[in-house]
C-alpha cells in the first residue's frame, strides 16, 4: 500500500484537493462581492458614512426631547409652565427676533402674562376659544402664549382668507371672541356685515390704523376693544388661575 493519499473518484470529480487553501477562495469572493456593492451603492453608502454623525447625533436629541415630553406629562406642565422655566434660566436673552425687532423671554413673559390677566378679567376660562387673525409680529406668539395661561384655546386663522372662507373659520371655530390686526381691518370689516358673526364675537384689534385705510376705528362696532390700550394697563405677573391648563391640554387650532 503507497504512503501517498489517493484521490477518491468522487474528489477528483469535483476537483477537490485536501491539501488545497480555501481562504484564497473565500477572500476572493468577498473581494468580489463587496466591488460589486460598492460600484452599485458606492454613493448610497458615501451618504450613509458622511449623515452618520449628524443622525446620531438627532438620535440623542430625540431621545432627550421624548424624555423632557415624559417629565412635563408626568408632572402636569402646561406649554406656559415651560416657558416659564426657561425664562427663569435666561430672563435677557433673546427670545424673539424679527426683522430687526428683539423681545427678550423676559418681555415675552410680562406681555403674555398681561394677555393672560385681561382676557381672564373678560370671563375667559379654560376650554373657551379664541380665534387669532394676523401677520407675522411678535406679538402673534406672545398672544397665543399668554392665553395658554388661562386655558384658553386659540384658533389660528390664516391670514390670506377672506370674505366666506374668512367667515366659515370663524364658525366652525365656534370662537368667542376675535382677536385681529389692523392691518386686516378690511378683511374683518367685510365679514362683520353679516349680523351673527358681529353680535355673537368680541372683537380685539391689535395695532395702529394706517392712514389711508378705508377702515378705522370709529368704523368698528361698539364691541371692538383696543388690546394695545387695554393691555398697558394689566399686570405683568403671572396670573391666578384655578383651574390651571395641563400638558396634555388643548393648545390651539390651525
Amino acid at each position: 500500500m503507497n504512503d501517498t493519499v489517493e484521490k477518491t473518484t468522487d474528489e477528483v470529480i469535483l476537483g477537490v484537493d485536501r491539501g488545497f487553501n480555501y481562504k484564497f477562495v473565500i477572500l476572493g469572493l468577498v473581494a468580489i462581492v463587496t466591488a460589486i456593492v460598492l460600484f452599485r451603492y458606492g454613493k448610497f453608502i458615501k451618504i450613509i458614512i458622511e449623515t452618520f454623525p449628524r443622525d446620531v447625533r438627532g438620535i440623542f436629541r430625540l431621545a432627550k426631547t421624548a424624555k423632557a415630553l415624559s417629565f412635563h406629562e408626568k408632572k402636569g406642565h402646561s406649554v406656559s409652565d415651560i416657558f416659564d422655566g426657561i425664562v427663569q434660566k435666561h430672563p435677557s436673552k433673546v427670545c424673539i427676533n424679527f426683522e430687526g425687532e428683539e423681545w427678550t423671554f423676559q418681555e415675552v413673559q410680562s406681555y403674555g402674562n398681561q394677555v393672560a390677566n385681561y382676557f381672564f378679567s373678560q370671563g375667559y376660562r379654560k376650554g373657551d376659544v379664541v380665534g387669532l387673525f394676523m401677520e407675522n409680529r411678535p406679538e402673534y406668539a406672545c398672544i397665543w402664549l399668554g392665553l395658554s395661561k388661562i386655558g384658553v384655546v386659540i384658533a389660528l386663522i390664516n391670514s390670506h382668507i377672506r370674505l366666506d372662507p374668512l367667515k366659515h373659520s370663524l364658525e366652525v371655530s365656534d370662537a368667542k371672541g376675535l382677536i385681529f390686526g389692523t392691518e386686516l381691518s378690511e378683511a374683518i370689516f367685510e365679514v362683520l356685515t353679516e349680523s351673527d358673526v358681529k353680535d355673537r364675537l368680541s372683537l380685539y384689534t391689535v395695532g395702529s390704523f394706517k392712514k389711508g385705510s378705508h377702515v378705522m376705528q370709529e368704523n368698528y362696532p361698539c364691541n371692538t376693544n383696543l388690546l394695545d390700550l387695554e393691555l398697558g394697563r394689566c399686570s405683568t405677573s403671572t396670573p391666578l388661575v384655578i383651574d390651571k391648563p395641563t400638558f396634555m391640554d388643548e393648545l390651539f387650532y390651525m
